[in-house]
Order: structure tokens, then C-alpha cells, then sequence
């Protein structure tokens, strides 16, 4: 899969409210890969320029409409499990106070 067939290019905000609205019930700290996950069912690492990549546009989303999707970022960014046997560097939420 290249970076221009990512599926997370393609969702909705309802897509992403659903699935943050899932976590929240689970987690109080959060990643955007787990956004993703929750959303796709998987989590594709893709390559490219940092935050140019789909998956950098994604969480660059999130944090544009953080207060609409009643998340708050949580910094610093942290390691977590790409599933493809590496780590990736997420952005970590919480739900908004």
C-alpha cells in the first residue's frame, strides 16, 4: 500500500467520533495509531516526510479539531507498536475536561 491509497485519507468525522467514543469507554490516555486501529482495524505505517505522510495529516486533523471531537492532546508525542514489529511515534489524548 502507498502512501496516495492510505484508507485513513478517506474518513469521516463520523468515523472519527465513533471511534474516539469507543476508546474513551476503555482508555483515559489514547494514541492517534489507536484512533486509526479503531477506525480501520489496522494501523499501515506508511513512509514519507514527518506530519506529510496520511497518517501525519490524520493526527494533524485531530489536533485541528480536537475541541470538536472532545479530545485534549496530551504532549509528549510517544512510542507505541506500528504492528508491523516496530514502533511509530504517536500524538496521546484524552478525552477533554
Amino acid at each position: 500500500m502507498n502512501d496516495s491509497s492510505n484508507p485513513i485519507q478517506a474518513v469521516t468525522d463520523d468515523q472519527i467520533r465513533t471511534a474516539i467514543e469507543r476508546l474513551r469507554r476503555n482508555k483515559q490516555l489514547f494514541s492517534t495509531v489507536d484512533v486509526i486501529r479503531a477506525i480501520l482495524g489496522f494501523y499501515h505505517r506508511d513512509v514519507g516526510v514527518r506530519g506529510a505522510s496520511p497518517n501525519g495529516m490524520f493526527g494533524k486533523r485531530l489536533m485541528k479539531y480536537a475541541h470538536e471531537f472532545g479530545i485534549a492532546r496530551v504532549p509528549p508525542d510517544q512510542p507505541v507498536d506500528d504492528g508491523e514489529g516496530g514502533t511509530t511515534t504517536a500524538a496521546m489524548w484524552r478525552p477533554a475536561p
